[in-house]
């Protein structure tokens, strides 16, 4: 099942345009680091060209660690909720 999840994220066309790629790993595996690693992680995020398509994926998959589309695991709770309330959320089909 979790090689499933790697095969789906591999594939995953908006991937290769990720502004992440190539960065150091650590600065997405926040949920538990400091205001340096997060800023690093949102400075990287905020130049990204698919944000949307990575938090997209991660609410669709219920991603639950991790930075995904500029957000934290908690982060992502909210905006799940938020889009939960509104009837254009959509989110991308795989």
């Amino acid at each position: 099942m979790l090689e499933e999840y790697f095969e789906r994220l591999r594939s995953e066309p908006w991937r290769a345009k990720a502004a992440c790629i190539g960065k150091n790993k650590h600065y997405f595996k926040i949920d538990t680091r400091g205001p340096e690693i997060y800023q690093k992680a949102i400075q990287i995020c905020n130049t990204c060209p698919v944000k949307r398509q990575c938090l997209d994926f991660a609410l669709a998959n219920h991603e639950r660690y991790g930075f995904w589309g500029g957000m934290t695991y908690r982060e992502r709770c909210k905006e799940a909720k938020r889009r939960q309330g509104s009837a254009s959320w959509v989110v991308l089909e795989r």
